[in-house]
């Protein structure tokens, strides 16, 4: 059998009582007990930056430059009607350099490889290592849900200890 306990201890289990302990005790089967939210901790959703800067496709480089500098980020999720349609990076930037005010953003944009909230760090951390990234946008439905960047993975790690 499984199933879930919230995990409470101390006065909040002596105050609520805990079903699950109960039945662990009286069973006569094996039980296995998995406590809410435990895995959720190791998913992009709960460490990724929510409401990242986004830019329009028909923004122009310079104004998109302009945000990577106040970031600092290393990229700039494009966005039409709510939905990712692409990226624009540094170097993307570098590439249109003399032209940024007269370029606009879809000129520039590569499509982005994207994760779900649901994907498992290690796999994100793995594919910005593999592609040599330090940004991944969190796609949920079509629609950006935010980004998961090194910065956070790290994060995620130094909060494990």
């Amino acid at each position: 059998m499984v199933m879930g306990t919230h995990g409470r201890d101390g006065f909040a289990r002596l105050l609520l009582g805990s079903v699950a302990e109960l039945v662990l005790r009286q069973s006569s089967c094996p039980v296995l007990a998995v406590r809410h939210g435990l895995r959720q901790k190791h998913l992009v959703g709960a460490w990724m930056t929510r409401n990242p800067v986004i830019a329009t496709p028909d923004e122009m480089l310079s104004s998109i430059r302009d945000k990577l500098i106040r970031g600092p980020f290393q990229c700039i999720p494009i966005i039409r009607g709510g939905l990712l349609i692409g990226i624009v990076s540094e170097q993307d930037i570098h590439t249109h350099a003399g032209y940024l005010d007269c370029t606009e953003a879809y000129k520039a944009m590569r499509e982005p490889l994207t994760v779900h909230p649901s994907t498992t760090l290690r796999e994100a951390a793995r594919l910005l290592r593999e592609r040599q990234l330090g940004t991944l946008p969190v796609v949920e439905e079509g629609k950006l849900a935010g980004v998961i960047t090194t910065d956070d993975l790290l994060g995620a790690l130094a909060d494990e200890g």
